[in-house]
């Protein structure tokens, strides 16, 4: 089975940190799925919380939607996917400290996992680019050998296999939801 990751409804601390653009690499570099050289400098973010807040999330949820992973999260990552993803240095500031303990996961990898017989697709006028969804469906099989993915044709969804969610929720991670295309409000 697939899954979307997504960021949680209720945050520690005032809600999704923000990317600092002036700051940090053009974020749409991190939405290709392919690896990165040069290595680019870290990306920064500003989390309207404290240091206590940004310590009770294993992902950091951010208003560009990239992934971006603590310690804890990283563990069962490098156990699990640590073939699909490039690990990236990201800083974090909070309202009281820096953090340095967080990494931006640059999904190397992408999968063709829409059903395209299930789905039903908004393109973007004249193109055809997807430009969202009103209804979404993947096969089950989509990941193939992959835990973690980019969807190829709609790199905005980062997917997940059904081994790495169960890890995940196992050490009960917070800062992400996973979800199945069917129960995502679109």
């Amino acid at each position: 089975m697939v899954y979307v990751m997504q960021s949680p409804a209720r945050l520690p601390g005032r809600g999704l940190a923000t990317y600092v653009r002036a700051e940090s690499p053009d974020r749409f570099q991190f939405r290709e799925g392919r690896v990165l050289a040069p290595v680019p400098p870290p990306a920064v973010f500003e989390f309207d919380g404290t240091s206590v807040d940004l310590g009770m999330l294993d992902f950091l949820p951010n208003n560009v939607s990239l992934p971006v992973a603590g310690p804890r999260a990283m563990q069962v990552l490098s156990r699990y996917a640590g073939e699909d993803y490039q690990p990236l240095p990201a800083v974090v500031r909070t309202l009281d400290a820096t953090s340095t303990e967080f990494t931006l996961l640059n999904i190397t990898c992408t999968v063709n996992a829409l059903d395209r017989e299930k789905c039903v697709v908004d393109y973007i006028e004249g193109t055809s680019a997807i430009m969202g969804f009103r209804r979404l469906a993947y096969r089950d099989d989509g990941m193939g050998s992959r835990n973690l993915a980019r969807e190829a044709e709609y790199h905005s969804h980062i997917l997940l296999s059904q081994k790495l969610v169960a890890e995940l929720r196992a050490v009960n991670v917070t800062g992400a939801t996973f979800r199945r295309p069917e129960s995502m409000v679109l």
